[in-house]
Order: structure tokens, then C-alpha cells, then sequence
């Protein structure tokens, strides 16, 4: 299955050199996959799908949870659609398209491991994504080297989050939630 897991990954690089669009691939399945195994979360909410392969990374982890994914391109949800029906756990696995504050609005539950992977996190998404996650739930958000350091730690000394630890080469960040 890892291998399955490695060319999805390999098939979002080519999409993305050929098309030249924003779907970057997660480059640390193995430590997402980890932190996975680790929390073992139920209920899992991942911003950015691309063409799935982190939700799948993440359904394979953990293979009694369910996990709601938001992309905003329609191209991309229809890829990650049909990549994902291919695999054995896509039944745990729907996949939204649309903003992510639209459709998180429309998703009224807590979860208990958010997954941000999309471009830039803003300060009102992360404070709307913290409203998402229960109390000792865990965030795994990427990209947080394109957030100023000051605004990207105000976010934090205004939340309840403990820092776990970093993957993907430093630039994901994991926390906790601790009330």
C-alpha cells in the first residue's frame, strides 16, 4: 500500500510541473503518517487535499477514522476523487470543494487532528480552525514558514496550543490543544 501511497505522491508532482498550478505535494507522508499512528484521531478535517494523497496517507494510518477534506479546485476534487475510489479505505474519505471558511461553516463537528496543507494559513483560519478541534485534539499545519514569525506566534500566544514537535524538514508545525 505504501507504494500506492508513493505514486499518488509522484502523480501530484507531474500534475503540478504540467498544469503549473498550486498543487504542491506534502513532502513527509512517512511523519504525517506517524503522527497519525500516534493520536490515533477519529475524526480528521484536512485544508488542502490536492489530489489526495496526504488523505489517503492519513486513512491508511488510521484506518477506523473519518476524514472530511476541503479543496477549492474543481480539478483537483475531481482527480482526488477518482485517485481515492481506487484505494480500499476511500469510504472514510469525502471530499469537499469549495473555500475552506464556506465549507467549514457548513461542517458543524469538532475533529480530533486538523491537517492544514493549504498555501499560507491566515490568523482568522487558524482561529476558526481552533473552534474545529477538540480539547487535547492535535494541529498539524504546514506552511508556517510563510507566516511572519510575530503574526504566526500571536496566533499561538492567543490559543491554547502546545508544540509537539515539527516534520517535513522543519517547515510543519504539530500542536495540541489543551483546553
Amino acid at each position: 500500500m505504501e507504494h500506492t501511497l508513493r505514486q499518488l505522491q509522484q502523480v501530484t508532482r507531474q500534475h503540478r510541473s504540467q498544469h503549473g498550478c498550486g498543487a504542491y505535494t506534502f513532502e513527509d507522508g512517512d511523519g504525517l503518517m506517524r503522527i497519525i499512528r500516534k493520536y490515533q484521531p477519529q475524526r480528521i478535517l484536512e485544508l488542502g487535499c490536492a489530489l489526495g494523497y496526504t488523505a489517503a496517507c492519513m486513512a491508511y494510518a488510521a484506518p477506523s477514522s473519518s476524514i472530511d477534506t476541503i479543496e477549492g479546485d474543481q480539478e483537483h476534487v475531481r482527480l482526488a476523487r477518482q485517485s481515492l475510489a481506487q484505494l480500499p479505505f476511500s469510504h472514510s474519505i469525502t471530499v469537499h470543494q469549495g473555500d475552506f471558511l464556506e465549507v467549514l461553516a457548513s461542517l458543524n463537528t469538532r475533529y480530533d487532528l486538523i491537517f492544514f496543507d493549504g498555501y499560507q494559513p491566515s490568523t482568522h483560519l487558524i482561529k476558526t480552525l481552533l473552534t474545529h478541534l477538540s480539547v487535547g485534539g492535535i494541529l498539524v499545519c504546514a506552511n508556517v514558514n510563510l507566516v511572519s514569525a510575530k503574526q504566526f506566534q500571536a496566533i499561538i500566544a492567543d490559543s491554547t496550543l502546545e508544540w509537539l514537535e515539527n516534520i517535513e524538514h522543519q517547515q510543519t508545525a504539530v500542536y495540541r490543544k489543551s483546553a
